[in-house]
């Protein structure tokens, strides 16, 4: 893809390369790109809110032998072929 930089952005581009921070034009491209895409767009899905303790509790609590049960019956039931496959 061909672009055009004003000499003030190629200055940039050579700073940030003479910086050791970028390897080259395309690495600096690509963070800049990077960035936009995180202000316009959001990154939400990426990191989503912190989970209450509340949450973590029922998330991570143990099952009973009752539930588990439940859990492989259903496990089981669900890779039963269905009539007519």
């Amino acid at each position: 893809m061909a672009h055009a930089l004003t000499n003030h952005y190629e200055e940039v581009i050579n700073r940030l390369i003479g910086s050791g921070r970028f390897a080259n034009r395309s690495e600096v491209v690509r963070a800049g790109l990077r960035k936009l895409e995180e202000e316009f767009l959001g990154k939400d899905y990426l990191r989503p809110p912190p989970l209450s303790s509340g949450t973590l509790a029922r998330v991570y609590r143990r099952q009973s032998q009752g539930e588990r049960a439940e859990e492989l019956k259903a496990v089981r039931a669900s890779r039963k072929p269905r009539p007519g496959e």
